[in-house]
């Protein structure tokens, strides 16, 4: 199981190689090319947002340092980075085989990311979320794993400054964290952390940039739909997840063998389970309906998938007393499920079929030609081919028809072409 985990999380790694920026990649690099660099990054909060250290990783664009290639391999550094915040994390809790568990975990987490391209490849969607969901996982760990003590409180600082500035979730889902972990302690520095925590949401989230980002859209701020809406897509997300055949396979697993043993006295209480894990994906729902009236984008619910799976695990090792005597020993017939499941579940199927279709691979050649064609024209008007068979795996944001939209500007400013105009490639 580990050695397919491996060639799995390789295999999502070298994706790394055939993908290209796009949209927002673009607009920050150009800001990022601005004289003064920390003067355009404290900017963003008056304009955009608060954000205050995902800003400085895409305004201090790869694409400016080390181009394509250093756009790439920040892609294959998220990977080993969440792969790192699991296995520190579950390590503090002292399961044994962390290395494995962290290996199959976010093997099952990539499988179900409601999108891996803004999950995995496009900078400005995943460094802006997904780093933040490794740093709650590291919280929760911290939280509730052994005694809380000083050195433990000065780190949960760190981390909740450090994350609280790379999204307004992240300060958002990190109160609820710290106000369970209040709730099972009632501990007074949890109370301090609570407060200090509260303020730095308040300051992401009071940011001028933020309304005049929501102004951009005409149907949000409505109580009633957003809440029916992010019922439904949360329903939608969680019933995906749970769909997922690993979810019980592996559960099986771990309640059945010996080996897997946790004490986590929080994980046993259902109040706290239904807390920790439904309600990320409400807030991670309910945030960008709230501003804009729809989901445009899973950047928000792809954050929530990388906290949903490590906790949904720990409950399940943290009450394989209860769950046990439900289940009968018999590992031989799950192995060859778990080969089959590994290989071929949503994400990891469309993996397998993209690369060995040879369809992303075609894409990506598509798309180098798509920067050699805008690098080297130098009229007033350049025709860019649509791009064709869009592979599952990673894509870009189609062109519109108008050269004046953000999309096509955003290549043509960074290329320094003419006006970006879609055709058809008959």
């Amino acid at each position: 199981m580990l050695v397919l985990c491996l060639i799995v999380l390789i295999t999502y790694a070298s994706v790394s190689f055939f993908i290209f920026p796009y949209a927002d990649d673009f607009t920050y690099a150009l800001k990022g090319q601005l004289p003064n660099f920390v003067e355009t990054v404290l900017k963003e909060r008056q304009t955009w947002n608060g954000r205050y250290i995902s800003n400085f990783i895409l305004i201090g664009s790869p694409l400016n340092w080390g181009g394509l290639t250093g756009y790439r391999l920040m892609s294959i550094l998220l990977i080993i980075l969440s792969w790192l915040g699991l296995y520190i994390g579950l390590r503090r809790f002292k399961l044994n085989s962390p290395f494995f568990l962290a290996n199959i975990i976010l093997c099952t987490t990539i499988s179900s990311l409601p999108d891996t391209g803004e999950g995995l490849y496009w900078l400005s969607g995943a460094w802006t979320y997904i780093p933040a969901s490794i740093l709650l996982f590291l919280l929760f760990s911290i939280l509730f794993a052994g005694k809380f003590d000083v050195k433990n409180y000065l780190t949960i600082l760190v981390l909740i400054f450090i994350g609280s500035g790379f999204n307004e979730l992240f300060a958002l889902i990190s109160l609820l964290l710290i106000a369970v972990k209040f709730y099972d302690s009632r501990n007074k520095w949890v109370l301090a952390l609570l407060i200090v925590q509260l303020g730095l949401f308040y300051y992401v989230w009071s940011a001028p940039g933020n309304d005049y980002r929501s102004s951009l859209f005409n149907n949000n701020h409505q109580i009633i739909n957003s809440l029916k809406l992010t019922g439904m897509y949360s329903v939608r997300f969680i019933g995906e997840w749970m769909l997922n055949p690993l979810v019980y396979l592996l559960g099986y697993i771990f309640i059945t063998d010996s080996k897997f043993e946790v004490e986590i006295p929080v994980l046993r209480k259902p109040i706290s389970i239904g807390a920790l894990l439904i309600t990320p994906i409400l807030i991670a729902c309910f945030g960008p309906i709230w501003s804009t009236g729809i989901l445009g984008q899973h950047r928000t619910p792809n954050m929530s998938c990388f906290l949903f799976f490590p906790l949904l695990f720990l409950v399940l090792i943290a009450n394989k007393s209860v769950l046990f005597k439900y289940l009968k020993e018999g590992k031989s017939f799950v192995f060859p499920l778990i080969v089959v499941v590994l290989l071929g579940w949503k994400n990891n199927y469309f993996l397998f079929e993209d690369l060995i279709s040879g369809q992303l691979s075609n894409y990506s050649n598509q798309l180098a030609n798509r920067v050699e064609l805008l690098e080297n024209c130098k009229s007033e008007e350049c025709f860019v081919p649509m791009l064709l068979d869009e592979p599952n795996t990673f894509s870009v944001y189609k062109l519109e028809a108008n050269p004046e939209h953000w999309k096509n500007k955003s290549y043509r400013l960074f290329y320094n072409s003419g006006k970006v105009i879609p055709i058809v490639n008959r």
